[in-house]
C-alpha cells in the first residue's frame, strides 16, 4: 500500500512521493523503477548493511565498492535479476540509498531490501 502524493511533472512523467506504509519505510520515493531514501549512515556503513541484507535474503553479491562518499553493491536475486544498490553521501551527513531491481524495477523487492538495510543500520 502506497501512501503519499502523486505529482505530475512536465510531460508524462509521474512521480510518487511519500511513504511505503506497509513496509514501514518513511521518506522513500519510487520513481521510474528505482526506490530512493536517505539513511543516517555513511556509505561504508550502508555497504555493510546491504551485504548483510543480501545474505539474509539469499542474494549473491557480485561486486561491492565503497569509499567515504559513495558505495555501490551489485548482486543477483533468487529470480536471477540484477540488483544494484548505490549510496551517495549528502551534505547533511546522511546517505541517499537507491535500489534498482532488473531493467524495469521491482517495487516489492526494493521495499523489502530497503527495510532490511535499515534494520541492519
Amino acid at each position: 500500500m502506497l501512501v503519499g502524493q502523486i505529482i505530475f511533472t512536465s510531460g508524462c512523467t509521474l512521480l510518487l512521493v511519500g511513504t511505503v506504509a506497509k513496509a514501514g519505510i518513511a521518506g522513500t520515493v519510487w520513481y521510474l523503477g528505482s526506490l530512493s531514501g536517505d539513511v543516517k549512515a555513511t556509505p561504508p556503513q550502508v555497504e555493510k548493511a546491504t551485504i548483510a541484507a543480501f545474505k539474509k535474503l539469499n542474494y549473491t553479491v557480485l561486486s561491492s565498492t565503497s569509499d567515504a562518499i559513495n558505495t555501490k553493491i551489485t548482486e543477483k536475486s533468487t529470480l536471477d535479476d540484477s540488483i544494484k544498490v548505490t549510496g551517495k553521501l549528502l551534505e547533511s551527513g546522511q546517505t541517499e540509498v537507491t535500489i534498482r531491481v532488473g531493467t524495469f524495477g521491482d517495487q516489492a523487492i526494493s521495499v523489502k531490501l530497503m527495510k532490511e538495510i535499515n534494520a541492519n543500520l
